[in-house]
């Protein structure tokens, strides 16, 4: 680095170099991940849950979806501004992924693992 530089007096400008390029490196890796996120796809809505279990276990009927209130969530709700001091000084397990959760309240037709080995097996057929 030292070379490239030129032939400065001192060698903190090699340090100073170093950590301008580690530090625009996280800058940009949080820019693109930040980018990410905000152009993804959201959580599916209720129809659209609704259609994916019709897909996946035919025959059975939902009962009842929750939809997820955002991709991420912080105890269960979008990002605020006032859960700022919980998120720097973290107990653990309040920052997690958002979900979409249907219920089907039935008596299964065949044993777990079946309906299991049915599940996976309609995912890959559909292209999950």
């Amino acid at each position: 680095m030292r070379a490239r530089l030129g032939r400065p007096e001192s060698r903190t400008v090699v340090v100073w170099a170093a950590l301008t390029a580690v530090i625009c490196g996280l800058f940009s890796a949080a820019l693109a991940t930040w980018a990410a996120w905000h152009t993804a796809r959201p959580l599916p809505d209720a129809t659209e849950t609704t259609a994916i279990v019709a897909e996946v276990l035919p025959g059975r009927e939902v009962n009842e979806v929750e939809t997820g209130a955002a991709l991420f969530t912080f105890y269960s709700q979008p990002l605020r501004p006032q859960d700022l001091k919980a998120l720097l000084f973290p107990d653990g397990g309040e920052y997690q992924q958002g979900a979409t959760v249907a219920t089907v309240k039935a008596v299964p037709p065949a044993a777990q693992q079946e309906t299991l080995a049915l599940a996976q097996r309609r995912l890959r057929e559909t292209g999950w």
